[in-house]
């Protein structure tokens, strides 16, 4: 392998993988838990909705169904088409960072995060074998030297 790919791979690699774990590790287990239905059952509010070019975002306030905690300002993961702002709808919260979920696990939310996850497990064992490969290669050639 070219020196200078063998480079940008040990420090890319290692960049990718924080950067995947980061975005994806964290809301994967509270995702799979929501798929699941888990997680702690309660009302979210559409207070506003957040456009981009392809996709919109509701968010609103949480609160428990029992009344055992709330949360704020959360974005609503995988929201039913026909949400609207005003309107109120079950979601459970599972922890994650950023918001909470539709009861029966939403849609594409776990898939996302999980692949996302995957990508940056693969970086890790990438980076672990080029190191190996890289150490060894170079044992190989200072003992033939």
């Amino acid at each position: 392998m070219p020196r200078p790919l063998r480079l940008l791979l040990l420090i890319g690699l290692p960049l990718v993988a924080a950067a995947a774990l980061a975005l994806g590790g964290v809301d994967a287990v509270a995702s799979w838990q929501a798929k699941s239905g888990g997680g702690v059952a309660g009302v979210f509010t559409a207070d506003r909705q957040e456009c981009s070019r392809r996709t919109c975002n509701f968010h609103g306030p949480w609160q428990a169904a029992d009344g055992s905690g709330s949360r704020p300002d959360v974005l609503l993961y995988d929201a039913p088409a026909d949400l609207t702002v005003g309107r109120s709808i079950a979601a459970v919260d599972t922890g994650a960072r950023k918001g909470v979920f539709t009861p029966d696990g939403g849609g594409s939310t776990f898939l996302i995060t999980t692949v996302v996850t995957l990508i940056g497990l693969l970086a890790v064992i990438a980076w672990i074998v080029l190191v190996a490969y890289s150490a060894l290669t170079a044992r190989k050639r200072s003992t033939s030297r």
